[in-house]
This record gives C-alpha cells, sequence and structure tokens, in this order.
C-alpha cells in the first residue's frame, strides 16, 4: 500500500539521493534540517549511524519525511520498499548486520529490523556472505531482553523481545517471507502435514483440538518449526523438527459445536531460539480485538491446490457480539451454534474471496499491538477453529478467542512440564 503523503516519494527521493553507483556528493548530517522531534524519536545521528554504516546519511535522505510523520508511516514505507525491491539497494553501502537493541527508539528498530531482512539472510543463516558483511559485536549486550524459555505470561504480554516487522496491508492472500512469523510451525501426523502450531515457548504449541485423533498416540505427530515451504521433505534453514510427547484437548472441547477448540503440544525436546524460530506474543485479556488482523497457515488454496510457502491473508476481525450481528442472515448455517463469548470471527466483510481454508486448522489470527517498548508486533488474538465453505461471501471464519483462554494456556503448560 502506497502512502497518500503531499511529500515526495520515496522513489523521487531515492533518484535524488541514492543511485547505484553512489556517484552523488555525500551528504552530511548538518546539511539536512533534523528537528528536535526527529532526533527525539532517532535518539541521536549515531544510531542511524550504527544501522547503516558510514553512509548512513544516503539512508537519512531518503527517509526523513516519513520519519517526521510518524515510526507506523516509517515502518509502513520501509515494507513498501522492501515488497518493492527499493530496500535492498541500501545493503552495498552496509559495512555490517546491526543489532536490535531494546533501548532503540522506535525508529531505529524498525530500521535495524528492516536492514537485517533485506541484507543480513545470509550472515543469519550462517552461510557464505557474498556481500562481505560481518556481525557487529557485541553480540548481545546485557541489558537485551531475551525471549522466554518457559511460558511467562507477562514477557508474552509485553513482548519485548525482537519480533518481526508487521506487513503493510495484503491484497488478497499471498506468499510470506522466511522468517516472517517465526512463532509459526507445522504439525505432521504420520510424517504428513496436519495443521498449523503456534510457539508458547520452548516445549509447547498451541493448536486446535481437532486436530488430533484421540485413537491416535503421540507418538504419530512431530513440528516442524521454522518451517517455510510446505513439501514436508524439502529442508528449510533453520528449521527444527521434534517429535510430539504429548497432546492435551481441552477438557471441554466439544467436537460437534467446535467449543474450546484448542489443544497443547508438548514436546520431546526443547526448541532453540533463532532468527526462524521465536515465542508468540499473546494479548492481555482487557485488549480490545483490532479491525484487520492476518491469518498465516499452509491451508488449500482457490481450486483445492496446496500453496508452495507459508501463506498469509488480511482479515476483517468481530467480536462473537458483531460476527451474530452482522453475519447471522448470511451465512448457510446457524451460526449461534459456534459462535459465543470464547470466540472471534475472521472475513472479508460480506464480499469473501479471503479466508483460512481446509489445513489451516490452529493458524494464528495475528493482530498488530505495541509492545512495552513502543515498537509493533503481532500478537496472536485467535486460532483457527472452523467455517462453512472456503472464502464464500456472508461467510465467516470461526476462530478461538485466545484472550479468553490465557489462564487454560498459563495453567496447562505449568502441569505439563
Amino acid at each position: 500500500m502506497q502512502l497518500k503523503y503531499s511529500a515526495p516519494s520515496v522513489a523521487i527521493l531515492f533518484r535524488l539521493f541514492f543511485v547505484p553507483s553512489f556517484h552523488v556528493k555525500p551528504i552530511q548530517a548538518q546539511d539536512i534540517n533534523f528537528s528536535v522531534e526527529l532526533q527525539a524519536r532517532a535518539r541521536s545521528i549515531d544510531d542511524l549511524r550504527y544501522v547503516i554504516g558510514p553512509n548512513f546519511n544516503i539512508f537519512i535522505a531518503t527517509y526523513w519525511r516519513f520519519m517526521l510523520v510518524s515510526c507506523d508511516v516509517f515502518q509502513q514505507q520501509l515494507t513498501y520498499d522492501s515488497n518493492s525491491q527499493v530496500l535492498v539497494k541500501f545493503c552495498p553501502i552496509l559495512t555490517r548486520c546491526p543489532l536490535l537493541f531494546q533501548t532503540q527508539s522506535c525508529i531505529i528498530q524498525a530500521s535495524v529490523r528492516s536492514i537485517r531482512f533485506e541484507c543480513c539472510r545470509n550472515v543469519d543463516e550462517k552461510q557464505n556472505n557474498p556481500t562481505g558483511i560481518i556481525e557487529s559485536q557485541p553480540k548481545r549486550p546485557g541489558h537485551v531482553e531475551d525471549p522466554p524459555l518457559i511460558f511467562n505470561l507477562e514477557s508474552q504480554r509485553t513482548c519485548n523481545y525482537m519480533r518481526a516487522l508487521p506487513t503493510t496491508r495484503i491484497i488478497g492472500g499471498s506468499a510470506t517471507r522466511r522468517g516472517e512469523f517465526p512463532w509459526v510451525a507445522m504439525l505432521l501426523k504420520n510424517g504428513a502435514y496436519q495443521c498449523v502450531c503456534n510457539i508458547m515457548d520452548d516445549n509447547h504449541c498451541l493448536t486446535a483440538a481437532h486436530c488430533f485423533d484421540a485413537s491416535a498416540p503421540s507418538d504419530k505427530y512431530e513440528i516442524i518449526a521454522g518451517k517455510y515451504t510446505y513439501d514436508v521433505n524439502e529442508f528449510d534453514v533453520g528449521q527444527q523438527r521434534i517429535a510430539v510427547a504429548r497432546y492435551i484437548v481441552h477438557e471441554a472441547y466439544n467436537a460437534n459445536r467446535k467449543e474450546n477448540d484448542l489443544a497443547m503440544v508438548r514436546l520431546s525436546r526443547s526448541l532453540t531460539w533463532s532468527t526462524y524460530v521465536m515465542p508468540a506474543c499473546l494479548p492481555s485479556s482487557e485488549v480490545q480485538l483490532p479491525r484487520f488482523c492476518v491469518v498465516a497457515g499452509w491451508g488449500e488454496l482457490q481450486g483445492g491446490r496446496s500453496p508452495t510457502t507459508l501463506m498469509k491473508v488480511e482479515m476483517q476481525a468481530y467480536n462473537s457480539d458483531h460476527c451474530l450481528q452482522v453475519f447471522s442472515r448470511t451465512a448457510s448455517s446457524d451460526l449461534s451454534v459456534y459462535v459465543n463469548k470464547n470466540t472471534v470471527c475472521a472475513a472479508n466483510a460480506l464480499l469473501g474471496g479471503r479466508d483460512a481454508c481446509r489445513g489451516d486448522s490452529g493458524g494464528p489470527l495475528m493482530c498488530v499491538q505495541r509492545t512495552r517498548s513502543g515498537s509493533a508486533a503481532y500478537f496472536i488474538f485467535g486460532t483457527v477453529s472452523n467455517g462453512n465453505q472456503c472464502a464464500r461471501p456472508g461467510e465467516p471464519g470461526v476462530y478461538m478467542d485466545v484472550r479468553e483462554y490465557l489462564a487454560w494456556i498459563q495453567r496447562v503448560i505449568r502441569t505439563s512440564r
């Protein structure tokens, strides 16, 4: 989504201040009229110099107008430029891969995430690095908060650890970028893809209860964290394949009405956090459901085709009362059977055409919220449960409302360790 902004476009600024050959007069920091507001948001020019390196002034010359508007506007423009292959042109001017610090401002964190995603993937994957970029030192400063190994509801509510940069508005379904949703994992049964699951901590994943066959023992199931491609037999860099030790279906699960359609997976060994494997952020029970959210999964595409990679689609979210009000007349079945205070709905309004589908069960309904440190991150508000005919106009998808199950999630994890 291109931002509607009266200032010159990034493309124009890019042509003015950045050309591939870099045969331009160097722009000095003092040549740009940085306001007090920008200085406060970016903390210091030294922070930007750290992110980009000696040629940081070219980056500033391109984006300073967006930095002055707001961090959200700046983040959206970075994502737009990433998708349009503009941001990658900054890679040749880098001398190192920047690290994300908790003490950085929102603008600096957005710059770090975007630069790392575009220019440092080879470094993150510990492969040969043709760009010659080296990791900055130290590897991890002492004040940075690590993702919790053991589930910690407070940590995952504040989510004060590194997250993927939220994407801009998604038009229709599209492939994700590798590592975009590092908390999304694959659930396998007998070695074949079964459902989506969401990483809660280094030993637990949350998914849908209907993904499990009560007659099937736990050793028939596995998860693959850090998975990107749909093909189970294709190895993805950074993936971790682990057997399931046990699964715990919600004690009040009703298969007919799909009530309490949740299950917790206990892994046979611990996950290791990386660029591609991280725990999910969970909202507080008091947080209101945002209007627009994103669903991700490896479920069927139009025509019943299987996807090549992890897919995502933006949906409009509805609380249970609003869902019944909007869709009761258009749904082909009695929604009140499936929609209750423990559920939320998502749909492309009444238009259809966008939806979770078969194979997306257990997948996350993710909405952007602010973390305690002020940066934007995806929080899981729901998990895919049921629906009637994928993407049919007037038919919403029904999701378990994670906010209503926080106590259950915490209790099950504690008692299953």
